[in-house]
């Protein structure tokens, strides 16, 4: 808990970033199995770390390539696929169902009709910093890109955003390579985002 109040310490120090939602297509196939063990696994790390379940937004977001802010893919680490394949109308967005994530620390939301409890708003109105970020990130919305793999699938990018209130939310750039038949964390680094 200490080290998510002083993650959001000092992101309230950080100048505040604007964000760019990217639109996203209709879901109209299931996501494959391998992706799925992507998301998964790194669900597994990310919430292992807070020790809590997590507000998985249901769709996916078209990923794109930029500075590595909320949805872009880190122009670095993208450089390793074709540029098509992050043109918006080279990805399909993809939803998460509930019997595909039955065993993940999460709750699937709609971002629509979740409500995030912004920590900036409750410390106003006299709560403690424990209890508003405690509040802030128990009712923020996690939430996947679209996985872009190259063509020898031997490569993997996508981003992960979390958002819990105008200066609270945090997310990366996540490059993996398969090795051994096992998709890992690349050594390289593609950039983190704090607002």
């Amino acid at each position: 808990m200490k080290t998510l109040t002083l993650l959001l310490l000092a992101s309230l120090t950080a100048p505040q970033s604007s964000t760019t939602q990217h639109p996203t297509s209709a879901a109209e196939s299931t996501i494959s199995a391998e992706a799925l063990g992507i998301y998964h696994d790194f669900l597994i790390s990310y919430a292992g770390r807070n020790h809590m379940k997590v507000n998985l937004v249901r769709t996916t977001t078209v990923l794109t390539t930029g500075s590595g802010g909320p949805g872009e893919a880190s122009s670095e680490c993208s450089e390793h696929f074709p540029p098509a394949d992050f043109e918006k109308d080279h990805q399909q967005t993809h939803q998460f169902d509930s019997s595909s994530t039955k065993d993940w620390p999460v709750v699937l939301i709609d971002p629509d009709n979740s409500k995030i409890k912004d920590p900036e708003d409750a410390m106003r109105k006299g709560a403690s910093v424990d209890k508003a970020v405690d509040a802030g990130f128990r009712a923020g919305q996690f939430s996947f890109s679209e996985i872009v793999f190259n063509q020898e699938r031997t490569m993997a990018i996508f981003t992960y955003s979390f958002w819990c209130g105008s200066l609270c939310g945090n997310g990366a750039t996540v490059l993996l390579e398969k090795k051994k038949g096992k998709w890992v964390r690349s050594h390289e680094f593609c950039g983190i985002w704090m607002s």
